[in-house]
């Protein structure tokens, strides 16, 4: 929980909650957990192999056409049998470098989980695919919509300030706590289909405006990339 606010940052215009909005770039986001859906199943194009590379970090993790900067893994302390790539505090970094065939689209998928203080404002959480950004979103943690900090907002969600936790799929179900209030969420985010061409492709998640591993922190879990 940081003392001041951070000055709010442009946003991508590739941005898209529900089935609702209207599709305005080739790149979108969307929240599974929202419309109804699981993951996004891309049919094959004729003349591209299919490709698809799933991680629950469950057993080792990587295989030989795809590498982790970490492997690093967190149980969740209320479901020991649930592993996540983590836990990252400040502006740390995961990367995901993929070798693939013949393509024209990458989607990929996973399930984030905000750990702590997020004061949404200030408070990123960002992919970019080949240094490019392709998510960038705030976050807040689901106790700030009590009041007792103040009232804060996410950008995550329909519109530009939404209500913290707005779009989670679980709240509070991990077993995290930031001076003892339950303090997690997860959000299962697809990000595609995202034009794309080259032999390899080097996904890098991370935060930015976070504080320390005891204040704010995140985890990812149940990645997805496919390639068609």
């Amino acid at each position: 929980m940081h003392q001041t606010d951070h000055p709010h940052r442009q946003l991508s215009s590739r941005r898209q909650f529900g089935v609702a909005a209207a599709v305005t770039a080739a790149t979108t986001w969307v929240a599974p957990s929202v419309i109804g859906l699981d993951r996004v199943a891309a049919a094959t194009p004729s003349g591209f192999t299919g490709f698809s590379y799933i991680e629950d970090f469950q057993g080792t993790i990587g295989n030989v056409d795809a590498a982790w900067n970490t492997t690093q893994t967190i149980v969740a302390p209320d479901d020991p049998s649930r592993r996540f790539l983590g836990r990252f505090a400040g502006n740390d970094t995961a990367s995901l470098s993929v070798n693939l065939p013949p393509h024209a689209t990458l989607t990929i998928s996973f399930d984030l989980a905000t750990i702590g203080s997020w004061d949404g404002v200030g408070d990123f959480f960002r992919v970019s695919l080949d240094g490019v950004t392709e998510f960038n979103e705030t976050f807040a943690a689901a106790f700030l919509s009590s009041g007792e900090f103040g009232t804060r907002v996410q950008t995550f969600g329909p519109n530009l300030g939404n209500p913290p936790a707005t779009g989670a799929s679980e709240i509070n179900t991990l077993g995290f706590f930031w001076n003892a209030l339950p303090a997690d969420a997860v959000y299962n985010i697809t990000l595609g289909p995202i034009p794309h061409t080259a032999g390899t492709a080097v996904f890098n998640f991370f935060g930015a405006g976070l504080g320390g591993m005891n204040d704010e922190s995140w985890a990812i879990d149940n990645v997805e990339v496919h390639a068609c």
